[in-house]
């Protein structure tokens, strides 16, 4: 009887692209960002941390490597076992992973795109919260384990405030009529937070918002459907 993999979750650096925020759209989710796409040297730097983690990995026991592209990878310097899931809003529970990962690369000077950018609070109850203890949490409570982050501080009890604000360049049209959203201002709204899994829900509500404010940056390397997943990429250094 084969035995069930044991398959880890790595997400690249979200710190500068999101991991969930306007995926989904046809386009790479980096598009607004310009350096990633100038410089093939910010993908190989990705792509050598994610190769790392992955042998890293594989002396802890997985075998399985699923890899949530935020930041962009070179498909074809990355190790061949990942499996590249491209342009998705949303987490492969189904694949029924072990443990997850953030990866972190110390781009000097490199700003955050301009969609993620938008973006200035998340707030659950009293805490402050990143994009990354957001998943975390989201992660957690699904039964997968965050691999390289101390311990994710405990949500405020349940129900709670989730509150989102925004650049004024967002200006919110009539986010209060989403369910769950009970008060709502021109740059910021809050929702009523009954389980954890809501906290990505109305984080991707926050992207649809940014994406009807209409900001548009340069449109470059038009590919990638949503959800596409590339296997078997060629290893490299």
């Amino acid at each position: 009887m084969k035995s069930k993999p044991k398959r880890l979750l790595i997400v690249t650096d979200n710190r500068y692209v999101s991991a969930v925020l306007c995926h989904g759209l046809g386009l790479p989710p980096w598009r607004d960002l310009p350096a990633a796409q100038a410089d093939p040297g910010l993908r190989q730097a990705m792509t050598a941390s994610v190769n790392r983690a992955i042998q890293q990995a594989r002396r802890a026991g997985f075998n399985a490597f699923d890899v949530h592209e935020a930041f962009p990878v070179d498909f074809m310097r990355m190790d061949p076992a990942a499996e590249i899931i491209r342009n998705a809003d949303y987490f492969l529970l189904e694949r029924h992973y072990h443990s997850v990962r953030f990866l972190r690369c110390g781009f000097k000077r490199l700003q955050r795109g301009t969609h993620l950018a938008m973006i200035k609070s998340l707030r659950l109850g009293r805490a402050a919260l990143t994009e990354t203890a957001l998943l975390a949490l989201y992660f957690r409570s699904h039964g997968i384990r965050p691999l390289n982050m101390a311990r994710t501080a405990s949500p405020a009890r349940l129900p709670a405030e989730f509150t989102i604000s925004f650049d004024p360049r967002v200006t919110l049209k009539n986010a209060a009529v989403y369910p769950g959203v009970i008060r709502s201002a021109p740059h910021v709204f809050t929702a009523r937070i009954a389980r954890t899994d809501q906290l990505l829900e109305f984080y991707r509500y926050a992207g649809l918002q940014i994406i009807n404010a209409n900001i548009q940056p340069a449109v470059e390397g038009m590919q990638g459907a949503k959800g596409q997943r590339i296997t078997g990429a060629k290893s490299g250094a």
